[in-house]
């Protein structure tokens, strides 16, 4: 890493919906950063309980947080395209009416929201001729 500049210290938090998806999530965007040469990554732990701490116990990392140092403002705008574009990859919608069941991955959400949209009109159509 090129030290010559005050390194960028950054923090992303991520969620999703179950823990093994921030999980992937997380991992996904390490692997992404992996390639940056002006990029260090450190993983938090999570915040561990007295009695935990006291049993010697190791504290669990903490998913839904990564630490990033940038060592130039270059490399920021490389980390924001690839979170933007591993937030694209990841984001799913799963639409289940009447066993037709309809999986959006990789999509914006205005993209997600416009094929859901034509698949509930073609449903109330299909009701309506059926029904």
């Amino acid at each position: 890493m090129n030290t010559s500049q005050d390194p960028l210290l950054i923090t992303l938090h991520l969620n999703a919906v179950e823990d093994t998806d921030v999980e992937n999530l997380n991992q996904g965007i390490q692997e992404d950063l992996r390639h940056l040469d002006d990029a260090m990554v450190e993983l938090p732990y999570a915040d561990v309980s007295p009695d935990r701490a006291k049993s010697g116990g190791l504290a669990p990392i903490d998913w839904t947080t990564l630490f990033v140092t940038l060592a130039t403002s270059g490399a920021l705008t490389a980390l924001i395209q690839l979170v933007q574009a591993r937030l694209t990859q990841e984001r799913k919608v799963t639409l289940e009416i009447d066993r037709d069941k309809l999986e959006v991955k990789g999509l914006s959400s205005e993209e997600q929201k416009r094929l859901i949209d034509a698949r509930l009109q073609r449903h109330q159509k299909s009701k309506k001729t059926h029904g």
